[in-house]
């Protein structure tokens, strides 16, 4: 069975292969699946009319965000009976997950031990250990390397307040897809999609400057390694700032 799906910058790789493990029967006795209630936000977040959110002002946009349903994202519980460490547990999920991200491609796990930032890269560095993909921060990982993200991470202490903003809706592209008007999926074959980043210089600006990005203040270097990842129209503005652009297929197909 094949499927079409609508991608976005970060893709998977069809030549890499999870690694297949079965569980031992301690591993899956630490999982409680959460009702899908139980996931459910005390509030609506609202999307219709929403600031910065493209295509909110038009019609038809649905005014709310989704309830979770009963498999999408799958909720479970992790006991931790055996008092293992964070990385010891994280093993497991990783286990658990690559057994179940076939037909569960979001996947939530409550009651880590995991309370602090270097909880969380504590979290980061198992999960790659022996396996074909790495974790690092995204937004350096998609600018600088040449690699391919399987897998993104949230890392949430608390759920957001009402009104705080920040959500990160999830979809299921095959829904996405059969949802769309013929016509617009034949634009976007035809044309692709251009990806455009804006990397500000260190010295205007220390969020994420392209110093920071590329690790280097060679101009030349940094446009030499933009064309390696696929970058055909480089250019720098006024203040020494950095776009990059580059035109990609607007699907990719599974198998």
């Amino acid at each position: 069975m094949t499927s079409r799906v609508l991608t976005t910058f970060w893709r998977v790789s069809p030549g890499l292969k999870r690694p297949s493990r079965a569980l031992s029967s301690t591993t899956t006795s630490i999982f409680e699946t959460i009702p899908r209630e139980e996931l459910v936000t005390k509030f609506k977040s609202r999307l219709r009319d929403r600031p910065f959110l493209p295509g909110s002002t038009g019609g038809g946009f649905p005014e709310f965000l989704a309830e979770p349903r009963d498999s999408f994202p799958h909720g479970v519980r992790v006991h931790n009976r055996n008092q293992s460490s964070l990385a010891e547990l994280t093993e497991k999920c990783m286990e658990y997950m690559e057994e179940n991200i076939a037909h569960s491609p979001a996947i939530l796990f409550r009651d880590l031990p995991a309370k602090t930032t270097e909880d969380f890269i504590t979290i980061a560095k198992t999960s790659q250990m022996n396996r074909s993909y790495m974790v690092e921060p995204a937004i350096v990982l998609c600018l600088t390397r040449k690699v391919v993200l399987l897998l993104v991470f949230f890392f949430m202490l608390n759920e957001a307040a009402d009104g705080c903003g920040g959500e990160t809706p999830l979809v299921k592209n095959t829904e996405l897809i059969s949802k769309l008007d013929p016509d617009v999926l034949r634009k976007f074959e035809e044309k692709q999609i251009q990806y455009v980043r804006y990397m500000p210089n260190l010295a205007a600006d220390s969020y994420l400057s392209w110093q920071h990005a590329y690790q280097t203040h060679d101009r030349k270097r940094v446009e030499s390694e933009a064309k390696e990842l696929g970058y055909d129209d480089i250019t720098w503005d006024e203040s020494g700032g950095l776009y990059i652009r580059q035109k990609r297929s607007a699907f990719l197909t599974h198998r």
